[in-house]
C-alpha cells in the first residue's frame, strides 16, 4: 500500500504508518546503520538484516512524514508483527531510494495476474 504522495506504508499494531524518504531521511539512515543506501539496499535484497536494521529505517521513514514514533515502540511492535511482514516494505521503501518512483512502475509491469 502507498499514500498519495508515494510514500510506502506500513501498518504495526494496527496503524498505518507512512515512510517518507527524503535527503535527510537517507543520511540519518546511513549515519546511524554505518553504510551508504546502496550498501543497505544490496544487505536487504541478500537477507543480511536484523531486526534493529527494519526499526531504524521504519522509524526514520515514519519520522520524516510527520509521525511522533520512537525506535524502541517501532521495533516492539516490528517484532509482534514478525520481520516477514515488515521486510518486503523496507525493501520497497529502500527500492525506491535508489531509483525513485520508477521502482513502482517496474513493479507493477511485474505483477501476475
Amino acid at each position: 500500500m502507498e499514500s498519495e504522495n508515494n510514500d510506502i506504508v506500513v501498518e504495526l499494531d494496527g496503524k498505518e504508518y507512512k515512510l517518507r524518504r527524503d535527503f535527510p531521511t537517507i543520511c540519518r539512515i546511513e549515519r546511524i546503520l554505518g553504510q551508504g543506501i546502496v550498501q543497505i539496499a544490496n544487505r536487504f535484497t541478500e537477507g543480511a538484516f536484523g531486526l534493529h536494521d527494519l526499526a531504524v529505517i521504519v522509524e526514520a521513514g515514519a519520522r520524516a512524514a510527520g509521525h511522533k514514533v520512537k525506535l524502541d515502540e517501532i521495533g516492539e511492535a516490528i517484532s509482534a508483527a514478525g520481520i516477514g511482514s515488515v521486510a518486503p516494505k523496507v525493501l520497497q521503501y529502500l527500492s525506491r531510494a535508489l531509483v525513485g518512483d520508477k521502482a513502482e512502475a517496474e513493479e507493477d509491469d511485474t505483477e501476475i495476474s
